[in-house]
């Protein structure tokens, strides 16, 4: 059997050889399917897949989160934490972490450098079976009491990019946010924790006081809900039992604080650097790639299946003679499949080479992000053994429908003669090219369709400027800023920059627009008019700012008045808020000079601005607030410069100049900002855009090889046809028209794939249909006038044709 293969093999290999046009075309329409879907499977298995790098027993971590009425998985409270660690009967260890890494301020010799801490429990990297590459980790008095254990254990990329891979420097002092913490170990390579952000260093919770946290969260806050929790089951133990006692606890707390604690739960999950669910929102959006690329990978098999098709019909006299010399039906159609399989291997090999670039193309679209992720796709063995298992299994499905055709000839008329052809055989390669171009069409459709959907988020009014504004965040907990004397530094930032070369405004702001969360300040109160929602009171989005931001951002003021340098601390409280909240609290009456409670004070509005988009462009408003810093001081704030000229250096030498010690945590363009919640679409723009090239290509191809096939097979007729008198004209119609016919069935067939299949995307459309005519149309007439083009070719040859010589063909 081995050796019957082996021979089939260098059959197989010899034949590729010899068509060096049929092999390098469909070797490269596979690759491109086969590379697309393995790069896809690399990012899915470094997501969503593979356990978390220098994690001991993976298969044992859980992570842990909060849910509101049955749905989410969200942050809660450090004494929340401390319940389930102590209370819990099924773990060996429960870790508290916060997913986002805090920024901090490493002082340098140049000044402030901005880093990444990992806030975490002193049992973290137990939890976790971590092991140090140097020194130790947290010991557990370390953690037990704020301020008293200033330690920390640095990430290997720190310790190596920043500190030279010095091994003296455990023991050695780090200055963090003006405060010395030790450093007393270093993470193994490649160790970031069991999230898909990757910190420069971990310090333990009741050390963060110093880094601007603040003490209540950890010893007296309930409420405060800023971290989740990693847990490690005891042997024998699975998630649903862990599941059930965490609920058990989680009971008696809603006993204990029923306020606090309404409508919560708690959420089991195995870990993932993609935790609750942004995990099922990631596999998702794989999946939804994986489809598109493996929609490439069915249509390159469809197209080579019908050019093996093809070539197993010029061969067909070959096989006929095989057979009536007594060769098996069955040794002819393994010999046909192991040609098919040889080429499908090849394909798969350069598809595995074509996996990395792919990858590295998808990672280039990756945003500035102001956190650093751990996404480090690695092409390991198991990519390429994915690779070109699939591409062999689709060498076998695709090369079994030729050989099956192949090896059952009339073996008389094929005997006699060398031409004419199979009628089966015909609707089949037909019946190939209708499907390849009804795939075609969908992934056209869903190229177009996110092409619409940038093009009209670009269109969408977010209600201000966003075109010439640069923004630069700071954090003055980070040099330990008191309120008065940050109030007075950023009096000085805002005055300094917006007296900078070309600025025509700046202001300072506390949330970002389009980051895709809003900032809360607590419920509004109205006496005598409650909330629509179950909660407290109204719970609209809020931003602290300073008097020009609305100038800086271009959001018109319909009435009332702007911030001012009176609306300071000891004065009225003020608000302004926009038209939706004005409308939806008041409908029908004048906003301006209403008051309501926030808290323990009582807040007038003095202004209703435009209504904007605050949260995603995508995403209704619901509401927004603004109030004065002056007001509500924030120390983690954004710098708004409005300028005609690049402003990320001056900025940074700016602030700078003011405080050597204070770093920029990020800094770029609104534009830039805005795209971070575009990077969806502009991967599904990326992916489904290439892929829709190629299989416009291949349907090119495809519907060439068709046409010029039925053409070869005709040629008497057509001859005869001349001959009796029909015009080239004629000829050349019916030739097109077959063609056209083929195209057009695939594009009414992929039409309807595309009503079905595009309303699960809808959500990410901006508004634009799943069954948007433009998107529509604009993919069939793609398809149709490749269609057109690959008829016209063979057609303007056959119509050429001379009868005498097409008569004398046998």
């Amino acid at each position: 059997m081995l050796d019957t293969f082996r021979q089939d093999a260098r059959y197989a290999v010899r034949g590729l050889v010899r068509s060096p046009v049929f092999s390098l075309t469909a070797i490269l329409s596979l690759a491109i399917g086969v590379g697309g879907t393995a790069a896809i499977y690399s990012l899915a298995n470094t997501l969503l897949l593979s356990a978390p790098p220098g994690v001991g027993h993976p298969d044992r971590v859980v992570n842990i989160g909060r849910t509101q009425n049955g749905r989410g998985f969200d942050n809660f409270s450090y004494l929340t934490f401390t319940d389930y660690r102590d209370r819990n009967s099924t773990f060996a260890g429960i870790s508290a972490m916060q997913i986002e890494p805090t920024a901090v301020s490493l002082k340098g010799p140049d000044g402030g450098e901005a880093l990444e801490a990992g806030l975490v429990s002193g049992n973290f990297f137990s939890v976790l079976e971590a092991r140090p590459a140097l020194g130790r980790f947290f010991l557990p008095e370390e953690d037990r009491t704020p301020r008293t254990h200033a330690v920390t254990v640095l990430s290997h990329r720190l310790w190596t990019e920043r500190f030279d891979s010095d091994s003296g420097i455990l023991a050695k002092a780090v200055v963090l946010n003006g405060t010395p913490f030790t450093v007393i170990g270093v993470a193994s390579e490649g160790f970031h924790g069991p999230a898909i952000t990757s910190p420069d260093l971990w310090v333990p919770m009741m050390a963060t006081p110093w880094l601007g946290s603040s003490e209540e969260l950890l010893t007296t806050s309930r409420g405060g809900a800023w971290l989740t929790a990693i847990g490690r089951l005891k042997p024998d133990v699975g998630v649903s039992q862990a599941q059930a006692d965490l609920a058990t606890i989680h009971a008696q707390l809603g006993q204990e604080y029923p306020r606090l604690y309404e409508g919560q739960g708690v959420s089991v999950r195995p870990v993932s650097l993609l935790p609750g669910d942004l995990r099922t929102m990631g596999s998702l959006f794989m999946t939804f790639l994986f489809v598109l690329t493996g929609l490439v990978l069915v249509i390159g098999g469809t197209n080579v299946a019908g050019m093996l098709l093809a070539r197993a019909a010029a061969r067909r006299r070959e096989i006929a003679v095989r057979l009536a010399i007594g060769a098996s039906r069955a040794r002819l159609a393994m010999q046909l499949i192991t040609e098919s399989t040889v080429l499908f291997a090849a394909a798969g090999v350069l598809g595995a080479l074509l996996t990395r670039w792919i990858v590295v193309a998808l990672m280039s679209l990756l945003p500035n992000l102001p956190i650093q992720l751990a996404i480090q796709p690695s092409i390991d063995w198991r990519v390429v053994l994915f690779a070109i298992l699939v591409a062999i299994t689709a060498g076998i499905i695709a090369g079994l429908a030729p050989a099956l055709q192949s090896t059952k000839p009339a073996l008389a008329p094929e005997l006699r003669s060398d031409v004419g052809g199979s009628a089966r055989r015909q609707r089949l390669r037909s019946s190939l090219l209708v499907m390849q171009v009804a795939f075609s069409m969908l992934l056209l459709v869903v190229a177009g369709l996110f092409g619409r959907a940038l093009v009209r988020a670009q269109t969408i009014d977010p209600g201000f400027e966003v075109r010439g504004v640069h923004v630069a965040t700071v954090d003055l907990r980070l040099v330990n800023h008191t309120d008065e004397t940050g109030r007075q530094f950023i009096d000085r930032l805002v005055s300094r920059a917006a007296s900078l070369p070309g600025v025509e405004s700046a202001a300072m702001g506390r949330m970002v627009p389009l980051s895709g969360g809003k900032m809360g300040m607590g419920p509004v109160i109205i006496e005598g008019r409650p909330a629509p929602g179950p909660g407290e009171g109204w719970d609209p989005g809020w931003n602290i700012v300073t008097p020009a931001y609305f100038d800086v951002m271009r959001i018109p003021l319909l009435k009332g008045r702007e911030f001012t340098d009176q609306d300071r601390a000891g004065s009225p409280a003020v608000a302004i808020i926009d038209e939706t909240l004005a409308m939806r609290i008041w409908p029908n009456e004048e906003a301006v000079g209403k008051s309501f409670r926030n808290g323990d004070r009582t807040v007038t509005v003095i202004g209703i601005t435009r209504d904007a988009k605050y949260q995603e462009l995508g995403r209704p408003n619901e509401g927004f607030i603004f109030v004065p810093l002056a007001q509500n001081y924030n120390p983690s704030m954004s710098l708004f410069v409005r300028s005609t000229a690049p402003m990320a250096l001056p900025l940074r030498r700016l602030v700078a100049e003011l405080d050597p010690a204070l770093p920029i945590l990020s800094s770029q363009s609104m534009e830039e900002h805005a795209m971070l919640g575009l990077f969806a679409q502009r991967v599904a723009v990326w992916v489904a855009t290439s892929l829709g090239g190629v299989a416009l290509l291949l349907a090119l191809i495809g519907i060439y090889g068709v046409t010029a096939y039925g053409v070869a097979q005709r040629t008497r007729e057509i001859g005869i046809r001349i001959a009796l008198g029909s015009s080239r004209g004629n000829v050349l119609g019916m030739i097109v028209g077959q063609g056209m016919r083929l195209g057009a069935i695939g594009v009414a067939l992929g039409i309807a794939g595309a009503f079905a299949a595009t309303r699960l995307i809808e959500t990410m459309l901006f508004g634009v249909s799943g069954s948007d005519p433009i998107a529509l149309s604009a993919a069939a007439a793609v398809l149709l006038g490749a269609a057109l083009l690959a008829s016209w070719i063979p057609a303007r040859r056959a119509a050429r044709v001379d009868p005498m010589v097409a008569l004398r063909q046998e």
